[in-house]
């Protein structure tokens, strides 16, 4: 599965970091892009693909092509396989500024993906897995993304977490 949405999305071996949520604020995808431009500053092999729909939309469109990123930036609008999709991806990022129970980080985490969130604005309880890293927001998008790479630079084996959650 990875190797197939690899391809249609025409990825090789770049990094792919992934994110997926509505677009808007409570989910700070501003804040995403900003990480992002420093993990291009630091690993230009690398891809961000963004799954959702939303008000802000247009808004972080508009970002990414202000910040020159359009060719390394992917939406791919709300889908129904997001679960292969995630299987296609090296990492999750999710900065959110306020959730819920964040359902998405567990799904993220069933398929062996390092989960990145914000500490302390997201329940310990969405916790299943060794690779789930809480990052203060106010560490700054350079932080983020040094911990985004030191952990993805480490050849983790992914391990399907399906099983375990049922």
């Amino acid at each position: 599965i990875r190797q197939k949405i690899r391809k249609e999305l025409k990825l090789s071996e770049q990094l792919l970091i992934g994110h997926v949520g509505r677009f808007s604020e409570q989910k700070n995808q501003s804040f995403l892009i900003d990480i992002f431009n420093e993990i291009q500053n630091k690993s230009t092999d690398a891809v961000l693909d963004l799954i959702g729909k939303g008000p802000d939309e247009a808004k972080i469109l508009e970002k990414v092509k202000r910040e020159k990123l359009e060719e390394k930036v992917i939406f791919l609008g709300a889908r129904e396989d997001v679960n292969e999709v995630m299987m296609a991806m090296d990492a999750f990022v999710f900065p959110s500024l306020f959730e819920g129970f964040g359902i998405v980080l567990v799904e993220a985490q069933a398929t062996g993906l390092p989960c990145f969130c914000s500490e302390g604005k997201i329940p310990l309880s969405t916790q299943i897995s060794d690779s789930y890293y809480q990052i203060p927001l106010k560490e700054g998008a350079a932080f983020w993304a040094d911990e985004i790479l030191r952990v993805c630079e480490k050849k983790h084996d992914r391990i399907n977490k399906y099983r375990q959650l049922c």
